[in-house]
C-alpha cells in the first residue's frame, strides 16, 4: 500500500487556499493513500474567527468539497477538518475516495492547557478509530489521542481501542506546536501505539508558525517494531511517499533552537507582510545573539541595526557593536540621545545627571522612541531583545527596550542565550568576544552592572527554571539557593506581570514559555 505524506502549511482560515493545496497534491500523485494534517482545511491553532457564523458555512461547503474532491485521488484521502453533525462541531479526520465519504472521525481528546483550548470549539468524538477500505484495516488517531495515557483527565485512551483489531496501519494526523524536546516525545507516543496495534504508522504533522507557535513538520514513518523508518525535515514544507524517506541525521538542541527562531522570523516576516527588520544593537550579548538570528534568517541587506550611546555608555561597547554590525555586513545607524536625554531632563525639571530609574527608564523609552519611528518610516519590523531571564524579573522598561513586534529570545534564559552563542561562535565569526566576556550591562548608570539588582544569572537561571519549568515549590527551591534569594526572585517575578502582560509575542520553544499558554491576574 503506497502512501504519500503531505507535511504541508495551511493559511490560518483560508480555506479557499487550503483546499487549492489539497486539489494541487491530488492533480500530481498517485498513491493508495494521500494524507494531510490535523485540521488541515481550516488551519491550527483553532482561534475565535471560526465560531463566526459565515466560517462556519464556509467550513461546512468545505467539508462537501473535500470528498468531492477525493474524486482526483488514485486512493484514498485522509485530511483533518472541523465538520458539524448538526448539533456539535468536531474535530475531524475525513477519509474519502472516489467522491464519497468511507468513514470520518471525530478526535476523542481535547487539550485543554497551555497553548490549546479545544473544547471552546469542539466536542470530543466517540466514533471508533479504525475502519475498513477495499480489504484493509486501518486505524485513525488525531494528535492528543496518541497522548491520552500520560495527561490523566480523559475518560478513554483511543489508542487501546486498536488492540487486537488485525490492522494493515495507523494513519495519526497532528498539529503539534513545536518545543525543544516536542520531537521525542512524539516518537516513543507513536511507538506505544506500533506495540498496542501491532502494524506500522504514519504520522503527518503540520508544518508553519503562526506569531508565537511554530509547527515542525518532522512527520514520521514507523515500522510494527517502533523504529522509525523515514522522517520529513524540520521547518520545511515536504510531500513525499512512506517508502521513500529516510532516516534523517538527530539535531542537536542548539542546532533545533537556531533553526527553530530563524523558521520563526522568517515565518512572521512573510504572513505579517515585512521583508526587512530593525533592532538596536548595544554591544550586549542579547542584541548580539538576535542580530546574528535576523541575518542568518533573512540576510544581512534585511537588516538594520542602530546604536544609541549616551555618556554611561563605554567605548568599547559602542565599539563592539560596531564590529558585529560590520562583521554580518548589516546596516548600522548611530543615533546619540544625549541631547535628547538631556532635553527631557530639563522639561520635567530633573537634574540633567540624575540617575534615578526614571532617568534610566527614559534613556530606554528614548531609544525606543527612535527605533519605533525609524520602523515606520521603513516599513520594517523591529525586534525587542530581552531575553526570558530579564522577563522573569521585569528587568526591563515598558516602551522602552520592550518596543517591538517580536520576541525572538524571549523563551531563552539568559543562561541559555549565552550557551546558543558559545555554539553560534563554532560556526560564524560574528560575535566579538569581549561581548561574550563583558558581565551584562543596561548601562543607563555610572558603573552600572546586572547583578546590581540581580543575582549572578547561573543562581537567577537556576531558580527560576526550578520554579518555571519543573514547577518546584519555593520552599524546596529555597532549600537549594536559599529562602532571601529565593523569595526575592519570585517576589520580583509577580510583580512583573502587568510587563508581560503588554509584551511582544515571543517565540515558544518551551512549555514554560511567557505568553498565550500562561494566564495570571496583573492585579490581586
Amino acid at each position: 500500500m503506497s502512501v504519500y505524506l503531505c507535511q504541508k502549511r495551511s493559511r490560518l482560515g483560508d480555506i479557499a487556499a487550503n483546499m487549492q493545496t489539497i486539489r494541487d497534491v491530488l492533480k500530481g500523485v498517485r498513491a493508495d493513500v494521500v494524507v494531510f494534517p490535523e485540521l488541515f482545511v481550516w488551519g491550527y491553532p483553532i482561534t475565535d474567527q471560526f465560531m463566526e457564523a459565515m466560517c462556519q458555512k464556509r467550513v461546512m461547503a468545505a467539508y462537501d468539497d473535500l470528498i468531492h474532491m477525493s474524486r482526483y485521488a488514485a486512493g484514498l484521502l485522509v485530511a483533518g477538518i472541523p465538520y458539524y453533525d448538526g448539533r456539535r462541531w468536531y474535530n475531524g479526520a475525513v477519509a474519502a475516495a472516489n467522491g464519497a465519504l468511507v468513514y470520518r472521525y471525530a478526535k476523542h481528546c481535547l487539550p485543554n492547557d497551555d497553548v490549546f483550548n479545544e473544547s471552546r470549539y469542539f466536542s470530543p468524538g466517540q466514533t471508533p478509530p479504525y475502519f475498513d477500505w477495499q480489504g484493509r484495516r486501518l486505524g485513525v488517531l488525531i494528535c492528543e489521542d496518541i497522548w491520552a495515557y500520560t495527561v490523566g483527565h480523559y475518560a478513554e485512551d483511543p489508542v487501546l481501542d486498536l488492540r487486537n483489531r488485525p490492522l494493515d496501519g495507523v494513519i495519526h494526523i497532528a498539529a503539534s506546536p513545536f518545543t525543544i524536546d516536542k520531537y521525542g516525545e512524539r516518537l516513543r507516543h507513536l511507538q506505544r501505539v506500533t506495540e498496542i496495534a501491532a502494524c506500522p504508522v504514519v504520522s503527518v504533522n503540520h508544518v508553519g508558525g503562526f506569531t508565537d507557535l511554530l509547527f515542525d513538520g518532522r512527520s514520521v514513518v514507523m515500522t510494527a517494531s517502533g523504529a522509525v523508518k523515514g522522517a520529513m525535515p524540520a521547518f520545511q514544507e515536504a510531500t513525499a511517499f512512506a517508502d521513500d524517506l529516510n532516516t534523517p541525521s538527530p539535531l542537536s538542541v542548539w542546532d533545533t533552537v537556531w533553526e527553530a527562531l530563524q523558521f520563526g522570523l522568517r515565518e512572521y516576516c512573510r504572513q505579517a507582510g515585512f521583508s526587512r527588520v530593525i533592532l538596536g544593537l548595544s554591544g550586549g550579548i542579547d542584541s548580539a545573539l538576535v542580530a546574528a538570528i535576523a541575518v542568518a534568517a533573512l540576510g544581512p541587506e534585511q537588516v538594520t541595526t542602530v546604536i544609541m550611546p549616551t555618556e554611561y555608555n563605554s567605548p568599547e561597547t559602542m565599539a563592539d557593536a560596531k564590529d558585529m554590525a560590520q562583521r554580518m555586513g548589516c546596516h548600522v545607524r548611530v543615533i546619540p540621545i544625549d541631547t535628547l536625554k538631556d532635553a527631557v531632563a530639563t522639561a520635567l525639571d530633573w537634574s540633567p545627571t540624575g540617575s534615578t530609574i526614571a532617568h534610566q527608564n527614559t534613556q530606554a523609552r528614548l531609544r525606543g522612541l527612535l527605533l519605533m519611528a525609524l520602523a515606520n518610516h521603513e516599513s520594517a519590523l523591529l525586534l525587542t531583545t530581552g531575553n526570558k531571564s530579564e522577563l522573569a524579573q521585569g528587568y526591563a522598561t515598558l516602551y522602552g527596550d520592550m518596543c517591538g513586534g517580536l520576541n525572538l529570545i524571549g523563551d531563552l534564559f539568559k543562561t541559555d542565550v549565552y550557551a546558543l552563542v558559545d555554539w553560534l561562535g563554532q560556526r560564524y565569526n560574528w560575535i566579538p568576544d569581549r561581548i561574550i566576556t563583558r558581565p551584562p550591562s543596561a548601562e543607563l548608570a555610572p558603573h552600572q552592572r546586572d547583578t546590581d539588582t540581580l543575582p549572578e544569572y547561573a543562581v537567577l537561571d537556576g531558580i527560576l527554571k526550578a520554579f518555571l519549568m519543573k514547577n518546584t515549590s519555593e520552599e524546596d527551591v529555597a532549600r537549594d539557593y536559599g529562602k532571601i534569594v529565593v523569595d526575592a526572585v519570585i517576589q520580583r517575578y509577580r510583580q512583573s506581570e502587568f510587563k508581560r502582560y503588554q509584551a511582544a509575542p515571543i517565540i515558544k520553544l518551551t512549555a514554560s514559555a511567557f505568553g498565550r499558554g500562561r494566564q495570571f491576574s496583573i492585579t490581586v
